[in-house]
């Protein structure tokens, strides 16, 4: 994808790959239970966890399920940079002609800085600099954090445990995934690959013309 041109490669011989790929991954079965996908994972038969990470307490239970035998990355774009895929649910802004465009943006600053955010692991990540830190170093070497285990949907306590401080390195690594996002998205384009794959995974058409088509109509989507 291009996004500053408004253009994408879909029919080459990558992305039909690609496809192929992830036909061969449709005989798997879903793992929701964490504990359970992290014994998998320590085991070597799950190769990799693809996870959401929206919150410190989400990255405390990460680091205490895989400490040791994994690490968090991104995915690679065209320049093989690691990029961290992100969806906005907050939108400010600052009307170009307001006359208050100071007062504005002290307002915007409230909103993304409010104490409970710097005070709460379980809110999200804090954007504001002084706040992310204060949210990301606790006042005592320990803490009591709220474990939970997730099956079928529904959140069952599992135990309270004391969690070691945040290091310099984690707090750097977490801010640098803040720098590093990945927040285009274009729901007509993923409609459009959602359409063509599913006839592909159906298995009426093959990779390559799944491929074709994503091109043919992904053409008209950017260039609206």
């Amino acid at each position: 994808m291009d996004e500053e041109n408004g253009s994408g490669s879909f029919d080459s011989g990558e992305f039909a790959g690609l496809l192929e790929e992830l036909a061969a991954l449709g005989e798997l079965e879903m793992v929701m239970d964490t504990e359970e996908r992290a014994e998998l994972f320590r085991s070597g038969q799950l190769p990799v966890i693809v996870g959401e990470l929206s919150c410190l307490d989400d990255y405390l239970r990460i680091r205490n399920h895989f400490s040791g035998t994994g690490r968090i990355t991104g995915f690679p774009n065209s320049s093989g940079e690691l990029r961290y895929p992100a969806q906005l649910y907050d939108w400010l802004g600052i009307n170009s002609a307001s006359k208050y465009k100071e007062d504005a943006w002290n307002f915007v600053e409230f909103c993304l800085s409010y104490t409970s955010r710097s005070d709460n692991i379980m809110d999200r990540f804090a954007v504001v600099e002084d706040k992310f830190d204060k949210q990301t170093h606790y006042e005592n070497e320990m803490m009591h954090s709220l474990y939970y285990r997730v099956k079928d949907y529904a959140r069952t306590m599992v135990r309270w445990q004391d969690v070691p401080a945040m290091t310099e390195e984690e707090t750097d690594f977490l801010r640098g995934i803040g720098e590093h996002l990945y927040l285009y998205e274009n729901r007509s384009l993923l409609q459009v690959i959602s359409e063509e794959a599913d006839a592909f995974f159906a298995g009426d058409i093959s990779a390559q013309e799944t491929a074709e088509r994503i091109q043919n109509r992904a053409g008209l989507v950017l260039g609206e």
